[in-house]
């Protein structure tokens, strides 16, 4: 894999930006309950999610 490896490189190219609103880290059990439903009463929708062998992280 070809790409930048050189952190003082990689860090100062960054150029974060805080968006507006309530964010929290979480996993869950299932895709399933990633939807409103009894396990996500507020209905959240996620910004980021990863699939791992331990499950799917939102």
């Amino acid at each position: 894999m070809s790409g930048e490896t050189g952190l003082r490189t990689l860090l100062s190219g960054m150029r974060p930006e805080l968006n507006p609103g309530r964010y929290v880290f979480t996993t869950v059990a299932s895709r399933t309950t990633v939807h409103a439903g009894p396990d996500n009463p507020l209905g959240a929708t996620p910004v980021v999610t990863v699939a791992e062998e331990e499950g799917l992280t939102r």
